[in-house]
């Protein structure tokens, strides 16, 4: 988090050993880009960090149970970081883990004995989307037409289903999911939505500007200036105690809630009862704050500043902290707050820092660990590639339930499983108000806020321009804007239409 300029995307690429992008391909960061979902390995002793996307976690994971029974061989070292042996641990996105634990509501006709276990850290700090919809897709393509067509996870259940037993779970690797935000003041007033489920919060600012400065707010698109720069009303030190006033409202509301739950338990039992202890794979539950870690970007020009030093900065940002939040700040030597890094040309110095982050990202922040019937994840990802092949984001519930029945899940397990993955936020369902609907990516509502900050910006160039022709904003983005008001006109927009074609008119949602 941080604000619109302040290096984010060019930090996390750094911290990912990737190339900062060009900047001709430079493009603003939306409300809340698509997680880059991180595997972290180990291989030869050594960690790495890859990127790595669901379908060749579901290739890679079926050829290990196929191979987990043969012998040992003795292997040389190769650029595929995931070699499929013995000595090589595997897991699961944090998004869709998998065990083959039963359920009563899951009906299978050959459990398997082995288990995949997720333990996943959300990090808010993704330069790259996972998964985007081709426009060349054919529309008349229909879930019928494509239920017998993807075949992948029949395979991948024939090889869960003839794995043979084993003392130990024959599946554990570690994902992380790197959020980057956009900086733009609409989207920091989001902030709170994105706290939940996450882990750590990395908040992003130029150690060559102090911290009373008012930082400049731009809005690219394909490397070119959208509108005008426009100077933020609030100082660097404003953005950040917002930020902190955010949290430690969370944490409080996250507290209560726990104490609710203790009382509950309390008056409900004869015996005195006490908040069960919790493992470290569980710390990470809704009532968990995250933990805080400060990043200075810029450092190369850190000189600039002449109004303050980075100790300066360290200091007064230590004072912002509430008390009660301090336990959750992430230093990086002894009280020393602020990472710093330099993500455009970043030397040894900085790589070294990077490589620092992500020691602490994975040591000392929590972690969620999931389990979820095999038949479940297969589900979720039947889901996304149909909807994927369809050309859409979103399907309707009776499309959802053909999915379903297709791996022979009952309704009641259908329904399970829809609440199960709108928990971890891996779609959106929400029976009460939208009953026929499900969204596959719960990018596309993020993406209606990102599309409103960005034609602000259009309009405000127009505006400014000598054409006195400059359209005004459209009676549903007015109304979408003055009463957060979501009309058929907002939803009739070409931008989103695609995403509900043939299923159901804007009306519906």
């Amino acid at each position: 988090m941080g604000i619109a300029g302040s290096g984010k995307s060019t930090a996390l690429e750094t911290i990912m050993e990737e190339e900062p992008l060009p900047k001709e391909d430079r493009h603003s960061t939306p409300i809340m880009k698509r997680p880059v979902k991180t595997m972290v390995i180990v291989v030869d002793g050594k960690t790495k960090w890859i990127k790595k996307e669901q379908d060749q976690f579901t290739a890679h994971l079926a050829r290990r149970l196929d191979t987990m029974d043969s012998p040992p061989q003795e292997t040389t070292p190769t650029n595929d970081p995931l070699p499929p042996t013995k000595s090589t641990d595997i897991t699961q996105s944090p998004s869709v883990p998998v065990t083959s634990d039963s359920s009563s509501h899951t009906p299978t006709s050959h459990p398997s004995p082995h288990s995949a276990t997720a333990t996943p850290t959300t990090t808010q700090s993704d330069t790259s989307v996972l998964v985007q919809t081709d426009p060349s897709l054919s529309p008349e393509l229909s879930v019928d037409s494509l239920l017998q067509s993807v075949e992948v996870d029949q395979e991948f259940v024939s090889l869960i289903s003839q794995a043979t037993g084993s003392p130990k779970p024959s599946a554990y690797e570690r994902w992380v999911f790197l959020i980057d935000s956009g900086g733009q003041t609409e989207f920091q007033d989001a902030f709170s939505v994105f706290l939940p489920h996450t882990s750590v919060c990395v908040f992003v600012f130029k150690l060559s500007e102090s911290l009373d400065s008012y930082p400049d707010i731009m809005y690219y698109r394909n490397g070119k200036l959208v509108g005008n720069i426009q100077q933020s009303l609030l100082t660097n030190r404003d953005i950040f105690e917002k930020y902190m006033r955010t949290m430690f409202s969370f944490n409080s509301r996250a507290k209560g809630v726990e104490e609710k739950k203790v009382a509950a338990i309390q008056e409900c039992s004869p015996e005195p009862a006490t908040p069960p202890e919790q493992s470290p794979e569980k710390e990470s539950s809704d009532s968990v704050p995250p933990r805080i870690l400060l990043l200075g970007t810029h450092r190369d020009l850190k000189d600039l500043c002449e109004t303050e030093t980075v100790e300066q900065k360290n200091k007064q940002l230590e004072a912002i902290i509430p008390e009660k939040l301090k336990k959750q700040v992430i230093y990086t030597d002894k009280k020393k707050l602020i990472f710093e890094i330099n993500g455009l040309t970043p030397d040894d110095d900085d790589k070294k820092m990077a490589e620092k982050i992500r020691t602490v990202i994975m040591k000392e922040c929590p972690s969620r660990r999931e389990k979820t019937p095999w038949r479940w994840h297969v589900f979720n990802q039947k889901m996304k590639s149909i909807a994927r092949r369809l050309g859409r984001n979103v399907l309707s519930r009776e499309e959802c339930l053909k999915i379903a029945e297709s791996l022979e899940l009952d309704k009641e397990s259908f329904e399970l499983a829809l609440e199960f993955f709108h928990k971890l936020s891996i779609i959106f369902y929400y029976p009460a108000i939208l009953p026929d609907v499900v969204f596959v990516d719960p990018q596309v509502l993020l993406d209606k806020v990102t599309e409103f900050v960005e034609f602000k910006f259009e309009l405000q160039e127009d505006k400014d321009s000598a054409d006195s022709t400059a359209p005004c904003l459209p009676l549903g983005w007015r109304q979408f804007e003055r009463f957060a008001q979501v009309t058929d006109k907002f939803l009739e927009n070409e931008r989103f239409s695609s995403h509900y074609h043939k299923s159901y008119s804007p009306g519906n949602i």
